[in-house]
């Protein structure tokens, strides 16, 4: 589904169904190999079944309609969208955030 950014923008302010600090990076896996920058920092909302995260004055989002989870890292998790060569990887600070995570976006 697509949708312009001042309806994403409107969306995000909404009350979130869950909302946390995550640390979050992006791995590509290309034949094999791994192509990984370091984790950011990010403040991440679940609203419906969109995941947002904002940094300072910039924000997107992620559309959970189609995903696996994978969860290989303690105190991570990890979305996996079909057909997509990238893995989004989420770190918290503990593992009970984590679950809180999982529940949530199973919810979702």
């Amino acid at each position: 589904m697509r949708f312009n950014e001042r309806q994403m923008i409107l969306v995000s302010h909404q009350k979130a169904d869950f909302e946390d600090r995550l640390n979050y990076k992006k791995v590509t896996i290309v034949l094999g190999n791994s192509q990984n920058k370091g984790f950011k920092e990010l403040w991440f909302k679940l609203i419906y079944n969109l995941l947002f995260y904002f940094k300072f004055n910039e924000f997107g989002q992620i559309d959970l309609t189609q995903y696996e989870e994978d969860s290989e890292t303690p105190f991570a998790f990890s979305i996996i969208f079909q057909g997509d060569p990238k893995k989004h990887l989420f770190a918290a600070r503990s593992e009970d955030t984590v679950r809180k995570w999982m529940v949530a976006l199973k919810k979702a």
